[in-house]
Parts: structure tokens; sequence; C-alpha cells
């Protein structure tokens, strides 16, 4: 099944990720984790799964960077949570006088005026529900 482009319904994933790993930085066939958690959240009716990291800081999608929009400002995790730097995230970055890396909270998406996940296959896909633990924590326009 082809993922929709628009109002992805997105979960936190129990698993936290380890911000010291080298595996995180760099494109790997270590993917256990990631594979293992995107087919769970499919089999759950997710589109995609985000995780945290073990600062409770968000990260990656398993197949995305995670952007957020709020206050008029565009944010980005920082690489150091955790992240693998995408092209595409790095293509936003540089053309972008408007974007930000930032160390994100729950609490920072939850109140987010629109999330959005990129890759450079699928360029930008807006968030429409984000879930954690089968509960709706935030829904966006």
């Amino acid at each position: 099944a082809v993922t929709k482009l628009d109002n992805l319904k997105i979960k936190i994933s129990d698993e936290k990720i380890n911000s010291k790993s080298k595996f995180q930085y760099f494109k790997t066939t270590n993917r256990f984790l990631y594979d293992k958690e995107l087919n769970m959240a499919k089999d759950e009716g997710y589109d995609e799964v985000i995780f945290l990291n073990e600062n409770n800081e968000v990260t990656e999608g398993s197949i995305t960077n995670f952007f957020i929009e709020t206050n008029g400002k565009t944010l980005t995790p920082k690489i150091s949570c955790g992240i693998l730097n995408g092209i595409y995230r790095q293509y936003l970055i540089d053309n972008s006088t408007t974007i930000s890396e930032k160390k994100l909270k729950l609490s920072d998406i939850i109140k987010a005026d629109k999330i959005y996940l990129v890759n450079s296959v699928r360029k930008e896909m807006r968030v429409k529900e984000i879930w954690k633990d089968n509960i709706r924590i935030s829904t966006f326009p």
C-alpha cells in the first residue's frame, strides 16, 4: 500500500533511540528497530512511526525526517538528538531562512500549528493526527 501524502496518522514509538549510537548518523542496513516498528504501526492503521531518544527528545520517523511549524517558525530536531540528516531535510534547511534546528519534546509537537514529515522520495507529507499509547494526543488542520 502506498502511503497517503497528506493527512498522515502517526504514532510515537515506545522504543527509544540511543543518540550516542554511531548508527544513528549514517545510512545503514542496521534498520531492524525501524522496520519492526513501522510494520507494527502499519498493522495498527498508522502511516509512520516517530521515535524519541533516551532524553525524550523527538528524533525522526522510520523513513522520514520530522518538522513542526509553531508560532510562525519551522523547527526540526538537531542532528545530535540521534537522527540521520536526510537529503531532503538538508535541502530544505539550505534553501530556507525560516527553518531552525532545536531539541523538541513531546510537548512542543502537541502544541505545534502544523507537523510534516519529509524524505527525498515523497517530499513533504502533512500529519493530521499523532497518537501515543493508543491515545490521540494531537490533531492538526
